[in-house]
């Protein structure tokens, strides 16, 4: 896990699954134990991860925000220039 990015991780869930039971039927075959299975039903990342990746997605929402308040006011011009242009073309300016 410490060599997966958390995406990886989630995404390879049943991976991690399969090496924690490898790992655990080589420590346990020793005192007669045979695992059959090894289930990882959850990954917590740390409360410092878990802030981090929040404000990475608050930070992109406000990002696009800006970008789509920026677009909405390009437009605007936009239509107020062509909405001039229309105005002065009738009068031969």
């Amino acid at each position: 896990l410490p060599l997966m990015s958390l995406d990886e991780a989630f995404e390879r869930k049943d991976d991690v699954s399969r090496a924690v039971q490898a790992r655990l039927e080589e420590a346990m075959a020793r005192y007669g134990f045979r695992i059959h299975a090894a289930l990882v039903t959850e990954l917590t990342p740390d409360a410092e991860v878990v802030s981090a990746m929040n404000e990475i997605n608050r930070q992109r929402r406000l990002r696009d925000a800006a970008v789509m308040e920026a677009e909405a006011e390009k437009i605007k011009l936009v239509k107020a220039a062509e909405a001039a242009a229309d105005a002065a073309a009738p009068r031969g300016l």
